[in-house]
């Protein structure tokens, strides 16, 4: 990144957020007065986290509300803790990206039912069953629990540095009708889950995301959006870029002297394609990313272990959305005297939102999958 572009980068970083810490303001937003019809809310937080059972479990969990032609608000829990990968397919120079699935719990309620009090130390979002707790220490303390399944998450979320913001004073333009106020905040979590008559104590990091928007787009933003987060001992972040609007956006936080930086460049290599029988697309499952800030190199690599798919009507949407786990990231930073540093505890996540799925002709041997899980998707487009 040149300099030129730095300092204006940096400049539309600041027309935006003033001071990248985030309030409990940000935390309560409701839906904006400016909001359209496809204008939503949500406290989204994705966990990788290992338990005290020795498994790796990978955790979504999100209330949400305001999409008008959903007519709902909801929330969902959804827990996974088997890995998934890439397999041959005899006779075939396609290969199936082949993710097991996962124990969902998903709610709900009118249009309404969910409820936001705001205080002068915390802000409560409420739905029955559900209940997250923004604090004015930077903690989110989740209560989520299903008595039918007898699932149960409670857990907190630290904010670690500061996040990546799409919009405090200003919003974010992520594509010409995608318009959004909120951040993603990198962290680490602790808590316990109870699932099948077990509890099981969690450490691990998440990725939580306060999204207010105005007005979505899913046609703009599958034009192919990566949407990404990582978290090392060293070093903790997140991305997202926009194709079909050219928005790339990311920040980095170096442990090493709490150095923060807001803007930066990236580039995103896909290797290792493979058939999504749930997505109905081919989709890449193995990631080499490199950050460039002004203190040096990020190097991330890493394989996709375990995928769900998105959808609030409880079919595939029309432009397919998936999230997906890393089972571990490797990481190396550079800095600019080139001293190298490799780093350790390599964990992260993200989604992807493609332009369409594919016909199933291209790969026949995933034709009878595609079918059987269609009804399987769980959140929302």
């Amino acid at each position: 990144m040149s300099k030129q572009s730095k300092e204006a980068a940096l400049a539309e970083f600041r027309s935006r957020v003033s001071d990248p810490k985030p309030t409990l303001y940000d935390d309560g937003r409701g839906v904006p007065e400016e909001a359209l019809e496809t204008g939503f809310i949500h406290w989204l937080t994705l966990i990788n986290a290992h338990g005290d059972d020795g498994k790796q479990y990978f955790i979504e969990v999100v209330p949400m509300t305001g999409i008008a032609e959903a007519g709902v608000d909801l929330w969902m829990l959804e827990v996974g803790s088997e890995r998934g990968g890439v397999v041959e397919v005899p006779g075939s120079v396609h290969k199936i990206a082949s993710y097991p699935f996962t124990q969902a719990d998903r709610k709900t309620f009118p249009v309404g039912t969910l409820s936001i009090e705001r205080g002068d130390r915390e802000v409560s979002v409420r739905l029955p069953g559900f209940e997250v707790v923004c604090k004015d220490d930077h903690t989110w303390h989740y209560d989520v629990h299903d008595e039918e399944r007898k699932t149960r998450l409670q857990m907190v979320h630290h904010g670690e540095g500061f996040p990546t913001w799409y919009g405090k004073e200003k919003p974010k333009y992520l594509t010409a009708h995608s318009i959004a106020y909120g951040y993603n905040w990198v962290g680490r979590i602790e808590g316990t889950l109870t699932i099948e008559g077990r509890e099981v104590a969690l450490r691990g990091a998440a990725l939580r995301e306060r999204y207010v928007a105005v007005d979505t787009c899913a046609a703009e933003i599958g034009g192919w959006e990566d949407w990404m987060w990582f978290h090392f001992d060293e070093a903790f972040g997140s991305y997202y870029e926009m194709k079909f609007a050219g928005v790339k956006q990311m920040s980095l936080n170096l442990r090493e002297g709490g150095q923060y930086f807001p803007i930066g460049d990236f580039e995103i290599e896909h290797h290792e394609w493979a058939f999504h029988p749930r997505l109905g697309a081919f989709v890449p499952t193995r990631y080499r990313i490199t950050m460039e800030v002004e203190a040096g190199t990020l190097e991330l690599a890493g394989d996709i272990v375990e995928s769900k798919l998105w959808g609030m009507r409880g079919e595939a949407p029309d432009t397919p959305l998936y999230t997906h786990n890393f089972g571990e990231l490797q990481g190396v930073f550079t800095d600019r005297q080139g001293r190298r540093q490799v780093l350790s505890n390599g964990v992260g996540g993200g989604c992807v939102r493609l332009w369409k799925p594919y016909p199933s002709f291209l790969l026949p041997q995933a034709s009878e999958q595609l079918q059987a899980f269609a009804d399987r998707v769980l959140l929302f487009e």
